[in-house]
Parts: structure tokens; C-alpha cells; sequence
């Protein structure tokens, strides 16, 4: 599957943030994916040293079988690190960011709106 789609065919991504400093950030196209990211990315190259024995088995047994969103709940969970996932955000291009299309949202933007949007 592709970038989710809403209505009117604007391309969607699912996005997840670490609370770590500096930040990591993963784009995926739908949760699934981004699971199977934050596993191998995220998880499996943190230091296992820190965990619990019992943890760190159930991590790397749900890693061997592919289970990507218990690897990654469980990972997460078992380090300490927090992430923000963000399930519906939109992909920009150009193409969704035409010129006409770009005049219209800024034009009804709240920036605009004491001026009935014509920039004065």
C-alpha cells in the first residue's frame, strides 16, 4: 500500500517522533509499516545491556518472528524511550502545492480573516 489517501486523494504518512535529544523521526505509510520500522530501526540497535533478561528474550523472540508491533511496543517499552506517533499526517508535493491551490488556503487562512482575504 502507498501513502494513505483521504476523500479527495491528498497522499497521508504516519509519522513517529522519539522524545530523545536530538529527536528521531520515522515516516512510514501506515502503522504497519512504521512498526516494522521502529523495530528494526529503533529498537534493535538500542544497548540491551540495561534490560530486563526476561524482556529482552520476549523482544528478541516477537524480532525473529516478525511480530513488528509487539517487538516495538515491547522494545519501547522495555528501554525507556518514549514516541510520539502522529497516524494521519499529509504528504506535501508540488503537486499539492500548486500555485492556485496555495492562493485559496492562504487567502482563507485565519491570517487573513479580518481582511476577508485580500492581504491589507
Amino acid at each position: 500500500m502507498n501513502a494513505l489517501s483521504n476523500v479527495q486523494g491528498e497522499r497521508r504518512v504516519v509519522i513517529g517522533t522519539t522524545r530523545e535529544d536530538p529527536p528521531r523521526v520515522f515516516v512510514a505509510t501506515d502503522e504497519s509499516a512504521l512498526d516494522h520500522v521502529l523495530a528494526i530501526e529503533l529498537v534493535s540497535s538500542k544497548d540491551p545491556s540495561g534490560s530486563d533478561p526476561s524482556a529482552r528474550k520476549a523482544v528478541r523472540d516477537a524480532l525473529m518472528h516478525e511480530r513488528w508491533a509487539d517487538a516495538a511496543a515491547m522494545g519501547i517499552d522495555a528501554t525507556g524511550t518514549s514516541v510520539n506517533v502522529y497516524p494521519d499526517e499529509p504528504l506535501h508535493d508540488s503537486k499539492t502545492l500548486d500555485a492556485e491551490r496555495t492562493l485559496m488556503e492562504i487567502r482563507v487562512s485565519r491570517l487573513f480573516a479580518d481582511s476577508n482575504g485580500l492581504g491589507r
